[in-house]
């Protein structure tokens, strides 16, 4: 990756808005504080970094910022083009062979426009939020806060994301780590007094066409990029699950600042034990 492109597509992560020493939890990652604890600790404090960004990432990033550019223009603009081609450099740059091994720009170039047309015809165009990758922070006030980039809010209430798949048909469900990063965007909406009481995700799936069978030669079915909505009303059982979700993160991050004694039982990593390190 050539770290010194810089374009629109990059990440925010809000440091920007943070004092030196404080901590942001991420709505995006929240549900691996329990399916994955230790790598959760080792990233956020430790600043190990066991992933950066593949082939599906990168073609959900360029998606989700044209997603983002028709709601607010109704139109890609020669500048957003430019900036999504600078976004395609950067991860499959000469410079960067080896790291091109995990992302094929080839998928990117054939992928992105066909995705994304899908997902502007089919979805945006008829629903255009209020409230575009909207970036909040919640400040708790003792040195941590919780905060970030919500894909669609509108103003009656509903927060969306965008999810792009390569799987041949979308999840009819929305899972867990998803319940938990919209539940925490809700939340964060509700903390601005603003009506949050649905949550949806609006999946894209990649194109699959022109298939033909290696033995017969014959066409294969076929599987167009396809847009497919899936929505839960917020119930209470939900507002109490998700503010426990963060009352206990929110704690845990003070307990591990707080109590250097305490972060291998925490992590549930005793690589972290005072001494061992």
């Amino acid at each position: 990756m050539d770290n010194k492109i810089i374009t629109e597509l990059d990440y925010y992560d809000g440091s920007d808005l943070l004092a030196e020493g404080d901590f942001r939890i991420s709505p995006s990652g929240m549900s691996r504080f329990f399916s994955a604890t230790s790598k959760w600790y080792r990233e956020g404090f430790l600043g190990e970094k066991n992933f950066e960004s593949n082939t599906a990432t990168v073609l959900g990033t360029i998606v989700h910022y044209i997603a983002e550019q028709y709601a607010k223009e109704q139109m890609l603009s020669e500048h957003a083009r430019e900036q999504i081609e600078l976004y395609i450099k950067k991860y499959c740059s000469i410079q960067s062979a080896d790291y091109n091994i995990e992302v094929d720009k080839q998928i990117l170039l054939t992928q992105y426009k066909l995705m994304a047309e899908e997902l502007i015809n089919s979805y945006v165009a008829t629903h255009i939020p209020d409230e575009s990758e909207k970036f909040m922070l919640h400040d708790f006030g003792d040195g941590v806060q919780i905060g970030g980039s919500c894909d669609a809010y509108h103003n009656s209430g509903v927060i969306g994301d965008y999810k792009t798949t390569s799987a041949k048909t979308a999840p009819t469900r929305i899972s867990y780590p998803y319940k938990v990063q919209l539940l925490t965007y809700a939340w964060l909406f509700r903390k601005r007094g603003m009506p949050a009481n649905t949550i949806r995700l609006i999946f894209v799936t990649r194109s699959d066409i022109g298939r033909v069978s290696e033995k017969t030669g014959k066409p294969l079915k076929q599987y167009p990029s396809e847009v497919t909505i899936v929505e839960e009303v917020i119930t209470s059982e939900d507002w109490e699950f998700i503010e426990g979700v963060i009352d206990i993160m929110h704690h845990s991050v003070l307990t591990w600042q707080n109590h250097p004694e305490l972060r291998h039982l925490l992590a549930q990593d005793n690589r972290l034990e005072e001494g061992k390190q």
